[in-house]
């Protein structure tokens, strides 16, 4: 079934949708939070974030837009947002204190401008060439090490070291370009 599909049954919630979408994204989810995980979370919490992915899908199906993407490409990013979340929540729960004074909650302006700067960011790297965008976005989002990007890719590591490095100067620019204020490329 294609993804429009799929989204327009779920914007209707029709649960059928919900059941195809997990049969055709399930493993992928699950391969993303294990990845961006690094072993640190068990079983259960895998199980925990697939379930907070679909469970996010489903309540937010009519939000829900693909017009900068791909179906499997929003999910991906909802799995390693919720890793990360969760990996975060672990390590805070190992900590003995928070201090209060440093949690930061950003302001309706804040969140605008992030949303935009992420927009913008995707726009970008949609438009990269495709060896340049896979080795970026296995690099930065599934938070791959450089040697097993090129052990796989057959290249020379100090060759997709130079390939990232140009690809976040041309986002860079890029970004300053559109004027976005507070977007560093690192």
């Amino acid at each position: 079934m294609e993804d429009k599909i799929i989204l327009d049954g779920i914007c209707r919630k029709d649960q059928d949708a919900l059941k195809e979408l997990f049969e055709k994204y399930g493993k992928y989810v699950v391969a993303v939070i294990s990845k961006v995980s690094y072993g640190i979370l068990n079983e259960q919490d895998i199980e925990e974030i697939t379930s907070d992915v679909f469970t996010n899908v489903w309540k937010k199906g009519p939000e829900l837009c693909l017009s900068h993407g791909k179906l499997k490409n929003l999910i991906g990013v909802i799995s390693r947002n919720r890793t990360l979340n969760a990996i975060r929540d672990k390590n805070r729960k190992l900590s003995d204190h928070l201090d209060e004074e440093i949690i930061f909650y950003p302001s309706a302006e804040d969140r605008f401008m992030e949303k935009e700067a992420a927009s913008a960011l995707w726009e970008i790297i949609n438009n990269l060439d495709a060896v340049e965008k896979e080795i970026f976005l296995r690099r930065y989002f599934y938070l791959e090490k450089v040697r097993d990007i090129a052990r796989e890719k057959q290249m020379n590591e100090k060759t997709v070291s130079s390939k990232l490095a140009r690809v976040r100067q041309r986002l860079q620019t890029d970004i300053e370009t559109r004027g976005i204020r507070e977007w560093n490329v690192k």
